[in-house]
């Protein structure tokens, strides 16, 4: 079992479950710039995402930093999407 195994094993409910876990594939696919091609290497092989999660924590980062990126990113990806609803 890996570190995000680990982690959700913290939770009982499936949904939240399933949010938390796209979720941090989102996020280690941001970080590593390889969103796209991650996703089809991984699409049934959740090792992967296990392994690159581990690489992660192993690794001298700044993980506030990353996380500050990753919800900047993010908010500009959902308004980017919204005002294409509304064009």
């Amino acid at each position: 079992m890996g570190v995000i195994s680990d982690f959700l094993e913290c939770y009982s409910k499936e949904k939240t479950i399933k949010t938390y876990r796209t979720s941090i594939k989102r996020y280690l696919e941001f970080l590593f710039n390889d969103g796209l091609e991650l996703r089809k290497k991984a699409r049934n092989d959740f090792k992967i995402y296990e392994s690159i999660a581990e690489r992660y924590l192993n690794e001298q980062r700044g993980f506030g930093r990353d996380l500050v990126r990753f919800a900047s990113w993010l908010a500009k990806k959902m308004f980017r999407q919204k005002r294409h609803q509304y064009t």
